[in-house]
């Protein structure tokens, strides 16, 4: 696992409730952080039900897609998470 894996799992160690505001249709992390750990807390707040990449999209708007799609590649390389687009995303840490 490389650093910025090893701070990520550092990071989420943090309660993901507090930190996200479900607004029904969409939910929003509450505070300033890399996408990588936007998008964690997203995964934690869903738990344990898996999470599609286009609702990950559709959460993290405010971000390029582009950015959404490379970290979801990041995550499941680095084995944080796992899942497919069709079937929906799930944390392992």
């Amino acid at each position: 696992m490389d650093m910025a894996a090893a701070s990520l799992v550092e990071f989420i160690q943090v309660p993901a409730t507090s930190l996200v505001e479900d607004f029904g249709d969409k939910r929003l992390v509450l505070m300033e952080s890399r996408a990588e750990e936007e998008l964690m807390m997203l995964l934690f707040h869903y738990y344990p039900v898996p999470v599609s990449a286009a609702r990950l999209h559709q959460d993290m708007d405010r971000r390029a897609s582009s950015t959404v799609s490379n970290v979801i590649t990041a995550l499941y390389k680095w084995r944080l998470i796992e899942g497919n687009k069709d079937k929906g995303y799930k944390s392992t840490a």
